[in-house]
């Protein structure tokens, strides 16, 4: 359900959500030259099915060249997943990464109590142009994330919601400030602690845009 390049390592990502998985193919699969099979992320093999022991939903992916991560949603499991980048001289038998960084529960469960550390079918990512703050659309809300980046870290910010207690599963009343269904976020750094959030808010029907400051 989405593609990522990375032309430094001349790496392209497809987010195979159905077969629960990420590939990762040299971008000389193009021209028909490479022989080298796909890089593996979320399954012990390419012929493994998804079943209740390994079931993810990897949709949206993106680079972080700082870290040198591939960040993940993964909507199933309620996190946000950083794997290390590849290259194209990466050992092939080398498969199913584990994550650096995991962000949120892990759990497809809704949490017991609605915390800054929680997050909610998240469907969308987007960066800062130094990396240091990460934006996740998460279902009816935008949350905001800033590096060093660490396993179950909380968000220091939030758009949609007034409060990170607040139960995100339902949608708020339709304001200039809510979300319903949060599926795309995307920022335009103006690179002097401020830029532009564009969130697409499909339930609305509707792309909203903002300046925000990221300091």
């Amino acid at each position: 359900s989405g593609v990522t390049i990375d032309n430094d390592n001349g790496i392209f990502y497809i987010s195979d959500t159905s077969n629960c998985r990420i590939l990762a193919y040299d971008l000389s699969f193009f021209s028909n030259s490479s022989t080298q099979p796909p890089l593996l992320y979320g399954q012990p093999n390419l012929t493994s099915v998804c079943n209740i022991t390994n079931q993810v939903s990897y949709r949206k992916t993106i680079i972080d060249r700082a870290s040198n991560l591939l960040w993940a949603t993964d909507d199933y499991n309620n996190r946000v997943v950083a794997y290390p980048i590849i290259s194209t001289t990466t050992n092939r038998a080398q498969s199913s990464f584990i994550p650096s960084v995991v962000l949120g529960q892990g759990s497809p469960s809704l949490p017991a109590m609605w915390t800054a550390n929680v997050i909610w079918k998240p469907r969308g990512l987007a960066f800062s142009s130094d990396y240091n703050v990460l934006f996740v659309a998460d279902s009816n809300r935008v949350l905001k994330f800033r590096a060093p980046f660490t396993n179950g870290q909380a968000a220091e910010g939030m758009l949609g919601y007034d409060s990170f207690s607040t139960d995100c599963s339902v949608a708020g009343r339709i304001s200039s400030g809510s979300f319903d269904q949060a599926f795309g976020v995307h920022f335009e750094d103006y690179k002097n602690g401020s830029g532009r959030l564009y969130v697409l808010d499909a339930g609305n029907n509707r792309l909203l845009s903002g300046i925000t400051n990221i300091n």
